[in-house]
């Protein structure tokens, strides 16, 4: 169970060191990570080679097709910037072809429920990838080792492909319906009667997903750089792919699309600053949450079941706002979704 402590605990215990650290959702990817910090990489070098590494051994929560934000503290002069590559619309999209029908998304996200899924099932349900342009432009400001061996390590797990132990045959099967609806993803994820794949009975077999059309890829942007995912005969198959299932990708949308560099928004708190991600994000939520709990006076020392209901209430505003005034005019909408987190500072104290 490569993806999960030989030891389980349930607390939480503090980790230090004096070399830098990576927490990520997956073990395997985390060590890529610190074994790039362990070869004199800095933070920003091993965020690419995690970010690249996660998407294939976690897909279905991110990947190249998927899209992000990165927030870097640079000890040495204490700046702080952010990467915004987050994914667009393509530019052929056409909101009557998302009609909207009575019930929630079948989604991590309750959006309104669309008629037939278009919006998030299939080739309709496509943005324009920002991630690859993201670790490029990381790299090309920030980084400090060489970009092959940062994308080498994803495509040996490609390769290798997925254990399926527990964790990933629940994931299968509770996406199995959808899963089943396309060839390519019944062939890569679903058994020859397009039922989810199973891991081995006995501990000395290890059956796996082997994504080689994935490393492939990865191949050729370790090769050609991350640019290749957008110009060329890999963004020309990316669009041709989509759009014969459905899609409605315009080369141009690839070729136009540029991750930037933004300013964080900041606010002042205790003795210290808080640094998020600005626009359509959870940013400006934290900053009310952090805004409301520095009003109430609470003491930090001996929190008690007052200062419990205060953080309770100042999330429940926070996010209530966030509903009405950041794109969703859903009242009623009270669940969140998951997305891929992970975090990592290096010697000098550069933090992504």
């Amino acid at each position: 169970m490569h993806n999960f402590s030989h030891a389980q605990n349930i607390s939480k215990k503090v980790c230090r060191s004096s070399h830098g650290i990576v927490v990520s959702q997956h073990r395997q990817a985390s060590e890529v990570g610190a074994e790039i910090l362990r070869q004199g990489g800095n933070a920003i070098d091993a965020a690419i080679a995690v970010s690249f590494a996660l998407g294939a051994l976690e897909p279905w929560m991110s990947g190249l097709g998927g899209g992000g934000y990165m927030v870097c503290r640079f000890a040495k002069d204490n700046d702080v910037k952010v990467i915004d590559f987050g994914m667009r619309s393509p530019s052929g999209l056409d909101p009557a072809d998302y009609p909207i029908v009575e019930g929630e998304a079948n989604d991590l996200f309750p959006w309104p429920k669309v008629k037939d899924e278009a919006n998030v099932i299939g080739a309709t349900s496509i943005a324009i990838p920002g991630v690859v342009a993201g670790m490029q432009t990381a790299f090309e400001n920030y980084g400090t080792f060489d970009w092959k061996k940062l994308v080498q390590p994803a495509i040996d797990f490609a390769k290798k492909g997925i254990l399926i132990d527990w964790y990933t045959q629940l994931i299968l099967s509770g996406s199995g319906a959808d899963i089943a609806r396309f060839d390519k993803t019944s062939e890569i994820f679903l058994d020859e009667n397009k039922r989810p794949k199973v891991g081995s009975w006995v501990l000395t077999n290890e059956n796996r997903i082997i994504l080689n059309e994935l490393a492939h890829t990865l191949e050729t942007l370790r090769d050609l750089g991350g640019g290749a995912f957008y110009h060329g005969e890999l963004a020309e198959n990316i669009v041709a792919d989509i759009n014969a299932e459905g899609g409605c990708f315009h080369l141009s949308d690839l070729n136009s699309y540029e991750a930037k560099l933004v300013d964080p928004l900041v606010m002042p708190y205790s003795s210290g600053s808080i640094y998020v991600t600005p626009e359509m994000t959870a940013g400006p939520t934290l900053m009310n949450v952090m805004n409301a709990l520095t009003r109430s006076e609470l003491d930090p020392d001996q929190p008690d079941a007052k200062s419990f209901s205060a953080y309770a209430e100042s999330l429940l505003n926070a996010y209530s706002d966030r509903l009405l005034n950041m794109g969703d005019t859903s009242a009623d909408v009270q669940n969140e979704g998951c997305t891929s987190h992970f975090n990592i500072v290096d010697k000098d104290g550069n933090m992504v």
